[in-house]
């Protein structure tokens, strides 16, 4: 016989795995549906790795004016596969973290794209699960921009700007919002020329 569920959740970002914890804190039953890494882009793909990578370059900027504090370092390299690779931990930390607290609260967890069949009936590739409530947390995607030339070589999206093990000698960031303006300080710091394009007056100007 099929386990029915208190609660699905669909979305294994901030607001469902969190959500679940809770559930299940209150003795409900849940199931939680995630078809990429729990976490969702926060940890995986946004603040957590971009902050890592950032904390990299602060470092690397403060080494730079060492002399000013009486300091003589003689050689500075940026080592971005060690600098990815330490990102990459920091994440997978958190992650196990996170996939502790649902193993502690007995969260059924299912690996796909959840599908509503109807208000008590979620399908996770061929998969039934039976529940009583359905959360819908899907969070969002990266947005394609309507622009010619993206399927080109070397036009990527910061997604995968967060695994390159090459530091590029130029970058050209589209859109000058918090996100580009983050992307383009490490890379500066880190030594590539950048250069942000924005539409509007001001960098940041929707902060």
């Amino acid at each position: 016989m099929e386990t029915e569920y208190d609660v699905t959740i669909i979305g294994g970002g901030p607001g469902g795995y969190v959500a679940a914890i809770y559930a299940s804190q209150l003795g409900a039953r849940v199931a939680l549906v995630e078809k990429d890494r729990l976490g969702g882009t926060c940890l995986n793909r946004g603040c957590i790795p971009t902050k890592s990578l950032l904390r990299s370059a602060g470092v690397l900027q403060q080494a730079r004016r060492a002399s000013e504090f009486g300091l003589e370092i003689d050689h500075i390299e940026v080592n971005l596969p060690q600098i990815i690779a330490r990102k990459n931990n920091i994440v997978d930390g958190l992650l196990a973290g996170i996939n502790h607290l649902t193993l502690a609260g007995n969260i059924s967890i299912y690996k796909g794209a959840g599908r509503i069949v109807s208000p008590t009936l979620v399908k996770v590739n061929d998969e039934e699960i039976p529940t009583k409530r359905i959360i819908i947390a899907t969070g969002s995607e990266t947005a394609s921009l309507p622009i010619p030339g993206l399927d080109l070589s070397g036009v990527v999206t910061t997604d995968e700007m967060l695994d390159v093990t090459k530091l590029p000698k130029s970058l050209i960031v589209i859109g000058g919002n918090v996100v580009g303006v983050e992307f383009a300080t490490i890379f500066n710091a880190f030594g590539t020329k950048v250069t942000i394009l924005e539409m509007r007056p001001f960098l940041l100007e929707s902060v």
